[in-house]
């Protein structure tokens, strides 16, 4: 019940998308100031399944990594991972329940992307942090690209 909750309850099940846009610009001027992000050449978020995505409209990471990438002044590419494996919500699931649904899940399908990221600081983003199992599972296929470094921002992340 914190407003946070309540802000992320409205982008994902509310059809407010504008909600991850305003956040992410938000943020995304935070993140410009600091050094450690400095260097980030694209921001990318996890993507949903056709699945999901047809019934919400619009992947509220996306949402999110549009607004950072205003904020930030950044390049954002929303087609570099590909979801291939529609899952269950997961928020009812134990930590190692979350992870056996995530291995193998994400990927990158085009060659000519990858190597358009080769030699590239990435910052995947999502809404929320739980266990980190699906940032885990979206940066494997990111980590295949020559010399590519990998940086995670949410929104919020969830206290156990």
């Amino acid at each position: 019940d914190t407003p946070i909750q309540n802000l992320i309850h409205q982008l994902k099940y509310n059809s407010k998308p504008e909600i991850g846009i305003e956040l992410g610009t938000k943020f995304g001027k935070t993140l410009r100031e600091s050094i450690f992000f400095d260097d980030i050449d694209l921001i990318v978020p996890v993507p949903l399944h056709t699945s999901k995505l047809r019934k919400r409209g619009y992947n509220q990471a996306a949402m999110f990594a549009t607004g950072l990438s205003a904020g930030m002044g950044k390049a954002a590419d929303n087609e570099l991972l590909t979801r291939y494996t529609a899952s269950e919500s997961q928020t009812t699931k134990t930590r190692e329940g979350r992870k056996d649904v995530i291995d193998g899940t994400f990927c990158i399908e085009n060659s000519d992307i990858i190597k358009a990221a080769s030699n590239k600081h990435i910052l995947l983003v999502d809404d929320v942090l739980t266990t980190g199992a699906t940032l885990y599972g979206c940066a494997l296929p990111l980590l295949t690209i020559p010399n590519v470094r990998v940086s995670m921002a949410t929104i919020a992340m969830v206290r156990e």
